[in-house]
């Protein structure tokens, strides 16, 4: 009789032994595989509309962005918005604004983003010169002279990295090389609906 138990408790101690050995590895596959694969809680936390309104300097000048970015489930993005370039030299400044509408592709993982520019449209919306008013017709009739797209400086295919600094619900802050050195911080806050020209 003792030996009938005996043999039922060495399964039953046996069962456990496999059932304990299973339990460890699964958590080791977990471990390995939630350190290895995006976070999908990333990415579901980044779906939809972002509104950002920022600058910084470039050479000689400085770049200013404000619209939004809509970031869909199929790792595509579309940005509308505005972008100003203010360019200085000898002490005046000429600043252009552009309507811009770009389309790209978009990874994210639990510590970066990073975006490809597909495509870029932008129409110069006004101009300046130390301020005043830059009549964009008559510029163009007598230097026979259009102002430059910013389509015409942005290739497509650029891609550009941002380290996340923090994601939530309804704001994402980024940071990434500013072309004059240093870090650049930008941070967005969630929007219901697509920036307006």
């Amino acid at each position: 009789m003792l030996d009938k138990s005996y043999k039922k408790l060495l399964a039953v101690l046996a069962i456990i032994t496999v059932l304990g050995t299973l339990a460890g590895n699964i958590n080791n596959i977990h471990d390995f595989f939630s350190q290895t694969l995006p976070s999908k809680s990333q990415a579901q936390k980044l779906y939809g509309i972002w509104y950002g309104d920022y600058s910084y300097p470039i050479s000689g000048g400085r770049l200013a962005v404000k619209g939004t970015t809509e970031y869909f489930k199929n790792n595509k993005y579309n940005f509308i918005g505005e972008i100003a370039v203010t360019a200085e030299k000898g002490g005046h400044s000429v600043k252009v604004r552009y309507d811009v509408d770009g389309t790209g592709l978009w990874q994210v993982d639990e510590q970066s983003l990073t975006v490809t520019l597909n495509q870029l449209r932008s129409v110069v919306k006004d101009a300046s010169y130390d301020g005043h008013p830059l009549d964009i017709q008559a510029w163009t009739q007598a230097t026979g002279q259009q102002l430059p797209g910013l389509d015409q400086a942005m290739v497509n295919g650029m891609s550009d990295d941002f380290t996340i600094l923090s994601l939530t619900e309804r704001r994402l802050e980024l940071a990434s090389d500013a072309p004059k050195g240093g870090k650049l911080t930008l941070a967005m806050t969630r929007r219901d609906q697509v920036f307006s020209h």
